[in-house]
């Protein structure tokens, strides 16, 4: 339950209605901080070289490289 709670807190807080959220010391600088290896440049440093990958290289470049065409969500 603690991670939709952060998920629901972080939908209302980047949506600009923090109005909605009771327990305003729920509100972080960084929802993400642990869940996304883009704000953990070590752990994404060593993830990119056990898959022989160029850490330079955008998501969706990897993505094209794998198959996945991820134009279609920001259309």
């Amino acid at each position: 339950m603690g991670k939709i709670y952060y998920l629901e807190i972080a939908t209302l807080d980047i949506s600009n209605r923090k109005d909605l959220i009771s327990d305003k010391d729920d509100i972080m600088d960084n929802y993400f901080k642990f869940s996304d290896i883009r704000s953990l440049p070590l752990l994404q440093k060593e993830i990119y070289q056990t898959i022989d990958e160029n850490p330079d290289v955008s998501y969706y470049e990897l993505a094209l490289k794998y198959g996945f065409d991820l134009k279609r969500f920001y259309k």
